[in-house]
């Protein structure tokens, strides 16, 4: 709006002015935001600072607003959107009492109108607790709990219904809400709890109340699920109790494991159960009495002893005894595969079995079960069964029933045996069908997949059944019927062992309620042993054997009455296993006519009871077909002349249908002459001389049987004339044996003979290989000639010659005569086998005789001469070809380092020399090995342990082989490099939880030859790591602007060693200093650094240092660049009482003098004014309310001027406007004695000196009396 003033003067002369004047009467609207977030400062908020901020409407940008809370005030101003916030320190919120506290805002815009509101919050730093219950009865988890869900729970105070309580237990979540009771539960799923080991665990449980305050809490529990073990000791010395031994009765005594003294121990031996209670050394005994065993009888017995521990684990022992007293016995089987009758088995006809020992056959039994007997008799092999009736077994009530047998020896004793067994009529139930059809697994179906199956009763479908067979699980599913099926793949059947096993089944309804179910089977995977005894005693049936009929036997381990099938030439034979195991058939004398002469294979097959099949084979021979015999030429000619006739001679032959080794004897008169027959068909005999002579001349008949293996035989005769008037010649041995080596087919061979009735100088001529050499007969008879050594060599390797001579007396007469040799050059071959398995002889071996072996193809007999290291040893060839040596211990350490040459020779029969050799590598130097220093100093830190540590160092071992490295239980595995270096790492997490301490490396390596090397290094761990502190920056870790571009120093303290280097970042850049020895240490920050700090930043400053050892530490430290001087201007404005001649002129006669100022906009956080009275040397904290001050001077002022000098500075010390004003203190009255007003200025009245006037401004004039100088 407007103003408008005018005026007109007595002239009439009008005058008028306008002023524009704005109304503003509206109030401004503060309205103020959710504090700490929810409007309650719990006990972590009532600690911190918290922000104060809201909205004002009505208001401009830069008003300001007023914060009251807690009885201080803080102010801020608006932003552009109307927002505004003040921080209030932690002292003032920590200062805060319980309950609700009101905060006010007043906001005043321009016009100095003033808005208002009010927020209440609430100060709630009351606790809430939460408590753990005992958890398992005894914080305890024993191996029964651990399998089953573990209820946790507790109670709690302070936390409302339904807050979540949550439960840490092995790194897993678990949560609760409380009831109003403040109760709260969970559970623990047992499958959680299988993950637990033998160990101490903690649960944590915390909570958070409605305020945000929060609780936790921890409780122990104690996983001990080891269960006590109980040892049963020998019973009666052998487990054996016999009849001295019964009627002493017996003390059957153990030990446990695991357990406490005071605990009870349950024995049960046939039904039987005693008591004993743990000793202090953890022994424990009960006496069984005669009576007990005497009417337990003979037979196999179980002692079971059963302890359960404090902490509720049960532990079982067995052990199996046999009372062996001449006593009759009873004994019952498993009832229903597990001795547990559930409820699919309590709807169906029970059998129970059992076996006896020293009753007669057709013993009637009674069987008690439930009240109600049951007949039952013994069968001849000892085992007897009753049968119960489905309705008889529905009648039985769950708990445990006894199975009652008794029956009367024949001479009248009782006996008796009680077995205990458990009704389990739970609603859920499970059972398992009939295993492989008759519970046992044989071979066949152990090679096939096993199906296994049963059906369950209350248990909902597509459950899952959880089967344990041979050590292994598996899951089958329910189906719709109740029933399930399991296949066990036949990869898992191989390994099963033979023997009596059981499977176990359990399920567990959608109600959580369980069943379990076993069953035993037997694993017969063994196929009965068969042998076939050797037929017609030498595996070859003759002619003779043939027309006889032959029988054919064995033995078998298939048991007694077991069919025995045996097949020969297409032809089957059954016979029965015998109770001794023997089994026979006899294959008729037609069957075998039938057969041709050949090869055949006896087959027997038999099965045990278990259906596997046991077989055997047998080579045999039917040979009925006699070999035939003939005769060579006797003497030549078969004419014995008069020079034979004084000779021994060679009658030899051919046969046909013979083999090798067929025995043919020679009968000349009385006189017989055994041999056998060749490869080639061929045999001979040597007659001697002393026979030949007696022959008187005439017709001499040889005859000659021959036998083949089979037993065939056939005789052949032959004529040979004795003619000792006659001429004749005769052929020497040649070369010493007839036989040509390779020596001697290098040189000449000697011919030469004798002869009879010839003239001296008769020419004889001699035949060999095609050529005629001749000789003459010298006067005593003999006769010589020399083939050359070219015609020897012509002769083939490995054939027959016939030396042939030939001679004709003056009278016409000849004679002639044949002489039978060999050529054989080839050397014999010799070999040598691996030594020492790899033709290396290491240390270890050196310590004990090396075996030298190999093969040769020289004759059975033969020397064969080794020579290692100088030393010569013999061996001999066996019939194999094979020969074999021992090199003394003592002779191999002898042997020098490296290869040595090991040489072999030999010579064949023929005398011909073959050799070889063959490499032994000596190595008897362990390989050395060293480790390289670790971590460069043998000292691991803690940055070298968490990053792991490569283990180095060099071995004399081959390249390739293997390093082992052994630290604190690790071991680790390296390879050999070409340099021979070798490196392992050692990862990070095996250091993990080691203690500080020295620590020893062990490596390992075997050179190629197998000697082992090793060496040790010890290592220190050293986790100590040093502290390091960062004092305050530039006094109050804020850089001011008269700071900013000044050198300033960092500085802080270290426990680290003196000399230790600290570096320290800030801005990007990184400054070293040294630990001093107090411990102290420095930077000076050269000022182009500090100017580099940008205003208004934050910089963190880092220092960080390291011990002797690499142990390092750091620390932070935030400072601020604060180059902003605050922005108002500060003015002096007046005194309270100014007494001079104006009010502004700040003369005043007041001693004690109050001074007042203002600021042109309100002070800011961190920002305040001060006023200093000496020149600025110190300043003082002025008292601003809004925008304006007062300070009252609190000295007695004397007559003088005083200078005043305010400024604005904010907390860095950064200096915004200052002001300063003299006061001129004036106490000494004016001396004047008058003062009058002699006249107005501009006085318009009707007189000049009215004093009326129109000026609204005017002067006056007026006169001192007395006192010049005064005004």
């Amino acid at each position: 709006m407007t103003v408008t003033a005018s005026v007109s003067d007595k002239a009439g002369n009008p005058a008028s002015v306008d002023h524009n004047l704005t109304v503003d009467m509206t109030v401004p609207e503060v309205t103020i935001s959710t504090i700490a977030g929810d409007d309650v400062i719990n006990i972590a908020e009532h600690g911190q600072a918290q922000i104060i901020s809201g909205i004002a409407t009505g208001a401009a940008a830069g008003d300001k607003v007023t914060v009251t809370i807690g009885g201080q005030s803080y102010t801020t101003v608006l932003d552009a959107a109307g927002n505004w916030s003040v921080g209030v320190p932690a002292s003032v919120i920590s200062g805060l009492s319980e309950g609700s506290v009101t905060v006010t805002a007043s906001v005043t815009d321009a016009a100095g109108n003033t808005g208002t509101g009010t927020h209440s919050v609430t100060v709630d730093t009351g606790l809430p607790s939460v408590n753990f219950n005992t958890i398992s009865d005894d914080n305890i988890l024993n191996a029964v709990e651990k399998g089953q869900d573990l209820n946790v729970s507790g109670t709690s105070a302070n936390l409302a219904e339904g807050t979540v309580v949550t439960v840490t237990l092995n790194g897993k979540n678990y949560t609760a809400t409380t009831a109003a009771d403040g109760t709260w539960s969970l559970t623990v799923p047992a499958a959680d709890l299988a993950g637990l080991g033998q160990a101490n665990y903690t649960l944590n449980a915390t909570a958070t109340n409605g305020v945000g305050n929060s609780v936790s809490n921890t409780a122990n529990l104690l996983v001990d699920t080891a269960l006590p073990t109980v040892t049963i000791n020998t019973v009666a010395g052998d487990n054996v109790i016999n009849a001295a031994e019964v009627a002493a009765g017996q003390t059957i005594s153990g030990s446990v494991a695991n357990a406490e003294a005071g605990n009870t121990v349950t024995v049960t031996i046939g039904g039987n159960s005693y008591t004993a209670t743990v000793q202090s050394d953890l022994s424990w005994s009960v006496s069984v009495p005669e009576s007990v065993l005497t009417a337990l009888g003979n037979g196999d017995l179980t002692v079971s002893a059963t302890v359960t521990n404090g902490h509720g684990n049960t532990g079982t022992g067995e052990r199996d005894i046999t009372i062996d007293a001449n006593l009759p016995g009873l004994r019952v089987d498993t009832v229903a595969g597990d001795d547990v009758i559930n409820s699919i088995e309590h709807g169906q006809n029970l059998i129970v079995t059992g076996s006896s020992d020293g009753l007669a056959a057709g013993t009637t039994l009674t069987v008690t079960l439930n009240g109600k007997t049951y007949a039952a008799s013994v069968l001849a092999d000892g085992t007897w069964s009753a049968a119960i009736p489905a309705a008889d077994v529905g009648a039985l009530a769950a708990g445990t029933v006894t199975v009652t047998v008794a029956g009367q020896s024949a001479a009248g004793n009782p006996v008796t045996i009680s077995h205990d067994v458990t009704v389990d009529l739970t609603a859920v139930a499970i059972s398992i069908d009939t295993i492989a059809a008759d519970d046992v697994i044989n071979a066949a179906e152990k090679g096939a997949d096993l199906v296994l199956s049963g059906s369950t009763s209350n248990v909902e479908e597509n459950q899952t059944v959880t089967v344990t067979f041979g050590g292994k699980s598996y899951t089958a599913t329910v189906d719709a019927d109740g029933n399930w099926t399991a296949t066990v793949p036949s990869a898992d059947l191989a390994g099963l062992k033979d023997g009596d096993a059981s499977v176990q089944v359990s399920v567990t309804n959608a109600h959580g309620n369980s069943a379990s179910a076993g069953r035993e089977y037997s694993v017969d995977a063994t196929a009965p042993g068969v042998t076939i005894d050797t037929v017609a005693g030498d595996n070859v049936i003759n002619g003779s054997e043939a027309s006889a009929g032959v029988t054919v036997s064995g033995t078998t381990t298939a048991e007694t009455g077991q069919t025995v099938t045996v097949t020969l030439g297409g032809n089957s034979y059954t016979a029965q296993v015998q109770p001794d195991g023997t089994w026979s058939v006899n294959v008729p004398s037609a069957d075998l006519s039938a057969l041709a002469d050949n090869g055949y294979t006896v087959q027997v097959s038999v099965s045990d009871t278990a259906g596997n099949p046991g077989s055997a084979n047998k080579a045999i021979t039917l040979d009925t077909t006699p070999p035939t015999v003939s005769f060579n030429v006797v003497a030549g000619d078969d004419v014995i002349n008069s020079v034979e006739h004084a000779q021994a001679q060679i009658v030899s032959g051919t046969s046909t249908g013979a083999n090798v080794g067929d025995k043919v004897v020679i009968t000349l008169g009385s006189n017989q002459y055994t041999t056998t027959v060749d490869a080639s068909g061929n045999w001979s005999v040597g007659v001697p001389a002393s026979v030949i002579s007696a022959l008187n001349d005439g017709t001499v008949t040889l005859s000659a049987t021959i036998t083949d293996s089979a037993g065939n035989s056939s005789t052949q005769t032959h004529d040979v004339v004795v003619n000792t008037a006659s001429v004749a010649l005769t052929v020497n041995t040649l070369s010493g044996d007839d036989v040509i080596n390779a020596a001697e087919a290098a040189t000449s061979l000697v011919i030469n003979g004798s002869s009879a009735q010839f003239a001296s100088g008769t020419v004889v001529t001699v035949t060999l290989n095609g050529k005629s050499y001749t000789a003459t007969i010298q006067s005593d008879g003999s006769w010589s000639t020399t083939v050359p050594a070219a015609d020897v060599g012509a002769l083939a390797d490995g054939a027959n010659y016939q030396v042939a001579v030939s001679a004709q007396d003056s009278a016409g007469n000849s004679a002639s005569a044949t002489h039978s040799i060999s050529v054989d050059t080839t050397a014999p071959v010799v070999s040598i086998a691996t030594l020492s398995g790899d033709d290396v002889l290491n240390a270890a071996e050196a310590q004990q005789p090396l075996t030298v072996h190999g093969s040769s193809s020289a004759e059975a007999g033969q020397t064969v001469t080794v020579t290692l290291g100088g030393k010569t040893y013999t061996a001999t060839v066996a019939d194999d070809g094979t020969w074999t040596l021992d090199v003394p211990a003592t002779d191999l350490a002898a042997l020098s380092q490296g290869a040595l040459t090991v040489t072999a020779s030999v010579n064949d029969n023929a005398g011909n020399n073959g050799q070889t050799t063959h490499t032994l590598t000596v190595d008897t130097v362990a390989p050395t090995v060293t480790i390289s220093t670790v971590a460069d100093d043998d000292i691991v830190n803690n940055a070298e342990q968490l990053a792991g540590q490569t283990i180095r160092g060099t071995t004399t071992a081959e390249q390739g082989q293997t390093v082992t490295v052994s630290f604190n239980g690790h071991s680790y595995q390296a390879t050999v490099a070409a340099d021979g270096t070798w490196s392992v790492f050692v990862p990070g997490r095996d250091f993990l939880g080691l203690s500080d301490g020295d620590y020893t490396l062990t490596a390992s390596v075997s050179d190629k030859a197998g000697n082992p090397g090793s060496a040790t290094h010890d290592v220190t761990l050293n986790g100590e790591v040093p502290t390091i502190v960062i004092n305050t920056f530039a006094q109050d870790d804020i850089v001011s602007a008269a700071e900013h571009g000044t050198p300033l120093v960092i500085s802080g303290t270290t426990d680290a060693p003196a000399g230790q280097t600290v570096t320290v970042t800030l801005n990007g850049k990184s400054y070293t200093t040294t630990v001093q020895n107090d411990g102290s240490w420095s930077y000076t920050l050269g000022s182009a650094d500090v100017s580099a700090l940008a205003d208004g930043g934050a910089y963190v400053i880092n220092a960080q240092v390291s011990n002797t050892i690499g142990n390092s530490a750091s620390d932070n430290h935030t400072v601020t660049v604060d180059l902003t001087a605050p922005s108002m201007g500060i003015s002096i404005d007046s005194l309270q009482n100014d007494t001079g001649l104006s009010a502004s002129d700040f003369i005043t006669n007041d001693s004690q003098i109050i001074i007042n100022g203002s600021l042109t906009a309100q002070l800011g956080n961190n920002e305040k004014a001060q006023i200093s009275l000496d020149g600025g040397a110190t300043w003082s904290d002025l008292s601003v309310t809004g925008t304006t001050w007062r300070y009252t001077d609190s000295r007695t002022l004397t007559d003088d001027t005083y200078q005043y000098q305010v400024r604005v500075i904010d907390n860095a010390g950064n200096v915004g406007a200052t002001d300063s004003q003299d006061v001129v203190i004036d106490l000494t009255a004016p001396v004047a004695t008058s003062i009058t007003v002699d006249s107005i200025s501009q006085d318009t009245g009707l007189s000049d000196s009215d004093f009326i006037t129109s000026d609204t401004q005017i002067s006056l004039k007026g006169t001192l009396g007395g006192g010049a100088g005064q005004r």
